[in-house]
């Protein structure tokens, strides 16, 4: 018998006992459409469920749920900059991407991308020897090798302006994915100029929020502890 999770869906056991759901959620044509999550329990079901139905409150699509940003990166640079750019600049894009972004973030997955690891990702940039990013003395015959790969890091490091650049292009990247899960809405979007939006740009409702909220602090064992309260968890 099918159980209903407070409008998040259906789920039930199956005959080779595993448990399946099913939820009416957002996919990237910007329409809603059915799908099914799996798992070996009911509360594995429940929370995939959970996690589906709060990605398309806040209007991520189903599909973009599973894209790495390095999957992404790939797309944005052959579909959206090189028909629109220049042949130098969308080099000097793919440059940036392949070297930099890519092996640092690439396997991220894109819904999953936080402030944190961006900015964690320019400070390994800014202390990082070129030398070790691009793997140079490694490529060098056996005897001629004097830098990283004989444990002597020659501390060559990127320039202000290179960090700049990876940074513009990381940004880029983003802000042009949000002009895109804002294409889906058509004209039905609004311009409130908030960051974190519903599907359609209007402020995220209070009980969209609660419901990606109330299992993630269960499960770290903050119960008790409301959303607002986070902020004063940044410095420790």
């Amino acid at each position: 018998m099918a159980k209903r999770i407070n409008g998040e869906g259906t789920y039930h056991q199956r005959q080779d006992g595993r448990w399946e759901g099913a939820a009416y959620v957002l996919i990237p044509d910007g329409t809603y459409k059915r799908r099914r999550v799996y798992g070996k329990t009911d509360e594995e079901v429940r929370q995939k469920l959970t996690d589906l139905k709060a990605n398309s409150d806040q209007g991520i699509p189903t599909e973009a749920t599973g894209w790495t940003v390095g999957r992404f990166l790939t797309y944005w640079l052959e579909q959206i900059v090189k028909p629109a750019c220049k042949p130098r600049t969308y080099q000097g894009y793919e440059v940036v991407v392949r070297v930099h972004l890519v092996p640092a973030l690439g396997k991220k997955k894109l819904n999953k991308l936080t402030g944190a690891d961006v900015r964690l990702f320019l400070r390994r940039l800014e202390n990082m020897c070129l030398c070790c990013i691009h793997k140079t003395d490694q490529k060098r015959a056996e005897g001629e090798r004097r830098c990283c790969a004989v444990g002597r890091c020659c501390k060559s490091l990127p320039s202000v302006r290179l960090r700049q650049q990876a940074h513009a292009v990381l940004r880029n990247a983003l802000e042009a994915a949000v002009r895109e899960e804002r294409a889906y809405a058509g004209s039905d979007w609004v311009e409130t100029g908030h960051v974190f939006t519903s599907v359609i740009g209007t402020p995220i409702e209070p009980d969209n929020l609660r419901r990606s909220w109330y299992p993630l602090r269960e499960k770290i064992g903050a119960e008790g502890v409301r959303f607002h309260d986070l902020r004063h968890t940044c410095v420790t």
